[in-house]
């Protein structure tokens, strides 16, 4: 069982994953200032966290997911995309977008094995907005996949 919490402080074990995720701190900040962190904890093992960030009314950005290597290939980042799918249809948004690095290929197979799709490619991302270069997978990370889905709508059940 996964007990999910609103960030509210950062531990320097909550900032390390999500660094994982996003390795400039500035855009890390920005997106939590911007939107609502989430972490996911078996007992006190932390085991995920996201940060989503309202682009409008009905559209939220998963700006970031983090997965400690320890818990990763264990359905920790499935499980918190499924919390956080739910969380959205609550609050009634209509469509989530993420966005991934070409080269980030477990990332990539999570997000699409949880229905998004890509929808966009944005050429260079990575080089214009980030100060030094990434590396993934001994390759150097300069283009940007963006993907979507619909989230699925809350509908009240019969009332009895």
């Amino acid at each position: 069982m996964i007990d999910y919490q609103q960030i509210t402080t950062i531990s320097p074990n909550l900032r390390r994953l999500l660094l994982s995720a996003d390795p400039q701190w500035s855009h890390v900040t920005a997106a939590l200032t911007a939107g609502i962190g989430w972490a996911g904890y078996q007992g006190s093992t932390l085991v995920s966290a996201s940060i989503l960030v309202p682009h409008s009314a009905t559209s939220l950005e998963l700006a970031n997911l983090a997965v400690p290597t320890a818990q990763q290939r264990q359905g920790m980042g499935r499980a918190m995309i499924a919390f956080v799918l739910d969380w959205a249809a609550q609050q009634r948004y209509q469509r989530l977008t993420v966005a991934t690095g070409t080269t980030s290929i477990g990332p990539l197979l999570v997000y699409q094995k949880c229905g998004f799709r890509v929808v966009k490619v944005e050429p260079n991302y990575f080089t214009r907005h980030y100060q030094h270069p990434i590396v993934e997978n001994g390759i150097v990370l300069q283009d940007r996949l963006v993907l979507q889905q619909a989230i699925p709508s809350k509908t009240a059940g019969p009332i009895i």
